[in-house]
């Protein structure tokens, strides 16, 4: 039951996405570049990675069902998992962030156990307007053939790798130059700021006391340094652009 999305289409699919995404003659629905940026402040960061899977799977193959989480759920179901491996698997490689990071960013609840997206019961208050609007966005990319599928895909690659472009460059660039960053949690600052100097979004009080905390260490300005060259180190990047390369060609393990 359900439809296998082949890794090699999504592939493929995703490349030809990543080219009119950075072709700025492009034209590109605007909505999409609106709901991507729209996702982006979910407190559940997985969401921005579940509507890039979605977008990335209607591309494939314009029979699934937006809305299903695994095959088994009807004849029109796809695997979110498989779709996001593929995702994920491309990220450094294209050069954009999906909110989280790892080779499966849907490895966790309500993606892991769910069935369908309509029908997740959403506790959290800050996160439940997030989960209906991605509900009406699937709905209407339901009715969509691949053509428009893939440019709505394009329009979230671009958008995210404006956000990791804009988002780590600035980071990296304070903490290269020895001055420690605090921030919020969101988008690619917890791979480049130390756990001490990140707080929750939104909290005003927390990030000022991190500001202040992080000024009176003498030790933080260093350990910046070595945090960034960690992740943004050239030896470091080559590795990831390597194991991002044998993924899309079928190589890795």
């Amino acid at each position: 039951m359900g439809i296998t999305l082949d890794r090699r289409e999504m592939a493929l699919q995703l490349e030809r996405a990543v080219r009119y995404a950075e072709d700025q003659r492009q034209v590109l629905p605007v909505e999409w570049v609106e709901r991507t940026e729209h996702m982006a402040g979910c407190p559940s960061r997985t969401y921005v990675a579940a509507l890039g899977v979605a977008l990335l799977a209607k591309a494939t193959d314009e029979r699934i069902d937006a809305l299903t989480v695994k095959r088994k759920v009807s004849a029109n179901a796809y695997s979110m998992r498989g779709a996001a491996a593929v995702l994920a698997g491309n990220a450094a490689l294209y050069g954009y962030h999906l909110g989280v990071t790892g080779p499966e960013p849907l490895n966790n609840q309500p993606w892991f156990h769910g069935e369908r997206i309509d029908q997740f019961r959403i506790e959290d208050k800050d996160i439940e307007p997030f989960q209906n609007n991605l509900v009406r966005y699937l709905r209407e990319l339901n009715g969509y053939d691949s053509a428009h599928a893939l440019l709505a895909l394009a329009a979230f690659v671009r958008v995210r790798q404006r956000f990791a472009a804009d988002l780590g460059a600035a980071q990296s660039s304070l903490e290269a130059a020895g001055l420690p960053v605090a921030a919020s949690r969101v988008g690619a600052l917890p791979e480049l700021v130390e756990q001490q100097g990140l707080v929750a979004p939104g909290d005003s009080s927390a990030l000022a006391e991190a500001i202040a905390r992080l000024a009176g260490d003498p030790f933080a300005g260093e350990r910046a340094l070595q945090r960034v060259r960690s992740v943004c180190a050239p030896e470091v990047v080559a590795s990831a652009l390597a194991e991002a390369y044998d993924v899309s060609s079928g190589r890795a393990s």
